[in-house]
């Protein structure tokens, strides 16, 4: 009785290893590579080992798989109206199997759209995409390239998205971008997916998955990245009180010629931001005459009467005809408050 022993030995075990997603998105065997095996078969015939008979060389070429992944860094950066070359960050990572170059672009979301960092509500002027020299550090003197080149399997390049923050956006504001890189052919030329059966040479398959707004296997990838506005917001209220008059002394006191008037000026700052040197500018009507060493300062939304004299008050002249308090910082969801007093002409 004949025994038959059949044994196949691979040559490239790692290609048929259980347990590799082609999900996790690493770039694999290099395109292009060739793959070999031969399989052997060892017998016996009548309990006695026979030379192995070998097979012929099985060979195939590794294709390509277009993928990559984009991730922003550090949206939503926090930024302030009129603010100039604001930064956001992402990694671009090439996770094909072959070496590829990326035509990038950068653009204003339409108003409205969810960033992910909440809707965007204002565009950005100037919007740019500039690739990172390798220090990590946006400079436009350095960072010039507008696209990626030759970048290596696996390999990664930083990409900065820059545009000018409008001196008309307000607290709370979101300016939404979306960022773009499409793969290229490592001499920078359109790729083109291979259709039909697999061919021996080099095809082509568009293995990514979709982002933001591109969907699976376009050879691109999108994500959105994200700037929030932080604000003072400044409200001004001025009142007056009459405080006594030559008749009535402070009795129901009555705004006549020789009354003494006080002015109280609150301002607040309702916005996420701290107000940086606050002053308050007050010029004197001409009808009045500003009663010297009256000035007096403090927080709150509501002007008291016991507050320390500060001192306050510049002159143009004789006598004075500018009130002027200088509070320097007013800190977010605070209040300040200056007051002094004038005699009716």
């Amino acid at each position: 009785m004949f025994t038959k022993k059949l044994t196949f030995y691979w040559a490239v075990i790692g290609l048929l290893a259980v347990g590799v997603s082609p999900l996790a998105f690493a770039a694999g065997t290099t395109a292009g590579d060739t793959v070999s095996n031969t399989a052997t078969v060892s017998y016996q015939v009548g309990g006695v080992d026979q030379a192995d008979v070998d097979s012929n060389e099985a060979t195939f070429t590794v294709d390509r798989v277009i993928r990559m992944t984009l991730d922003q860094n550090d949206s939503p950066v926090l930024t302030v109206p009129g603010a100039t070359a604001i930064v956001t960050s992402y990694t671009l990572t090439n996770t094909s199997n072959d070496i590829l170059d990326f035509s990038l672009s950068a653009a204003n979301v339409t108003t409205g759209t969810s960033t992910g960092f909440g809707a965007d509500s204002i565009d950005g002027a100037a919007v740019a995409v500039y690739v990172d020299n390798g220090d990590g550090v946006f400079n436009a003197a350095d960072d010039t390239s507008t696209s990626v080149d030759n970048l290596d399997e696996d390999g990664t390049a930083t990409i900065f998205v820059v545009l000018n923050v409008p001196s008309t956006a307000i607290d709370g504001d979101i300016l939404g971008v979306l960022l773009g890189a499409t793969a290229l052919d490592s001499d920078g030329s359109v790729l083109s997916e291979t259709s039909g059966a697999n061919t021996a040479g080099i095809d082509t398959v568009f293995g990514d998955l979709s982002g933001a707004v591109d969907s699976n296997g376009d050879a691109q990838i999108t994500v959105y990245g994200a700037y929030e506005v932080g604000s003072a917001t400044l409200s001004v209220a001025k009142s007056s009180t009459v405080i006594s008059d030559p008749f009535n002394g402070t009795t129901d006191p009555k705004s006549i010629p020789g009354a003494v008037i006080e002015y109280c000026i609150v301002v607040e700052n309702s916005g996420s931001t701290d107000a940086d040197t606050v002053e308050v500018n007050d010029p004197l009507p001409t009808e009045t005459t500003y009663v010297a060493g009256s000035v007096m300062t403090g927080t709150g939304a509501a002007c008291d009467s016991s507050a320390t004299d500060t001192g306050f008050g510049s002159t143009s002249g004789t006598p004075v005809d500018t009130v002027t308090a200088s509070f320097g910082t007013v800190t977010s969801t605070s209040a300040v408050w200056v007051s002094f007093q004038v005699i009716l002409n």
